[in-house]
């Protein structure tokens, strides 16, 4: 006797020449939003980015901004009393005084330059370690701890400093080279234009550095440009209005300095003083606008890598982190 017959049009049936050829259910993309913390799908666009980059600040400020005050905060304003002190060769030089002779300027500059490698960028680099482990890990729903996030950081911020020390000096050689070339041939200031225009397309090449290094490891440099063109518009959206934070960090210092002037705060107090409370007042500013310009990198870098075709998700970047 026949057993019961089965419904071929029954979605939940499958008949049998079907039945062990069926793709994993992961094969499937799904058509609309997705709710990953960290990767954002093409149909969000830049609301997505956004969103995700807001929910990056709200699980983990707290980690974040202790993070980034050890880590960049206090060294600068380390590094800052050296200078003005005259322990790292800049004696007196600084936003509110003057130099005569360029030679001193120079040489101590060099030597600043030194100590700033040691003092400033190793520690950042540090903390930006640091940093990606507790978002990633709090993103996948991982306990994480401020001494864990900075044993982490420990870990792998040598050979962080060691590429991003490459990837300056990179941009730094390209962008004298063509600024004395292009300045001598305009023989005006308009010669600065493609100097500038390449060096802000070197900065969006190697902006995914870090993350490259931190979860793949292989090929850093050459892995961040390669995300970087896969949807270099897109990108390039996202990380211009980060990039704003680093050239506000440049100019600063001088800023404030200027204004200490204006309001002749030099009369009240003596000038190293003021060059150290300059910088204080920076880097507090500074510090709320480095962690959103950490996290809106680390999410572009995630979605970059979830559109070349990799099954990027949250978990999989917790687990690269090792």
């Amino acid at each position: 006797m026949l057993g019961p017959v089965s419904d071929p049009y029954d979605p939940d049936t499958q008949t049998p020449e079907l039945i062990g050829y069926l793709p994993p259910a992961e094969a499937f993309v799904p058509v609309g939003g997705d709710e990953d913390p960290l990767v954002n799908p093409v149909v969000d666009g830049m609301a997505g980015w956004a969103h995700r980059v807001g929910g990056v600040l709200r699980r983990g400020w707290p980690v974040l901004l202790g993070l980034f005050a050890l880590t960049q905060l206090l060294p600068s304003l380390v590094f800052k009393v050296l200078v003005v002190y005259g322990v790292t060769g800049v004696h007196g030089i600084g936003p509110l005084s003057r130099v005569a002779d360029s030679s001193v300027l120079v040489t101590s500059m060099a030597q600043t330059s030194l100590v700033a490698l040691v003092l400033l960028l190793a520690p950042r680099m540090l903390g930006y370690a640091a940093a990606a482990y507790a978002a990633v890990r709090q993103a996948d729903a991982q306990p994480v701890t401020f001494g864990g996030a900075l044993r982490y950081g420990l870990r792998r911020f040598v050979g962080l400093t060691v590429w991003h020390v490459a990837a300056v000096a990179l941009v730094g050689i390209v962008f004298y080279v063509l600024l004395c070339c292009s300045v001598q041939a305009a023989q005006s200031w308009l010669g600065l234009l493609p100097a500038v225009l390449l060096a802000a397309y070197l900065c969006l090449c190697v902006a995914f550095l870090g993350p490259a290094y931190l979860f793949e490891r292989a090929a850093p440099m050459t892995r961040s440009r390669t995300l970087t063109h896969a949807r270099f518009w897109p990108t390039t959206g996202r990380l211009v209005p980060l990039g704003l934070v680093s050239l506000l960090g440049l100019v600063l210092d001088s800023l404030l300095a200027r204004l200490a002037v204006m309001a002749q705060l030099t009369d009240v107090l003596p000038v190293a003083v003021l060059d150290v409370a300059v910088s204080l007042v920076a880097g507090l500013v500074l510090l709320p606008l480095s962690v959103v310009q950490f996290s809106g990198v680390l999410v572009a870098y995630a979605e970059a890598r979830g559109h070349t075709g990799e099954l990027v998700r949250t978990s999989l970047l917790a687990a690269e982190l090792g």
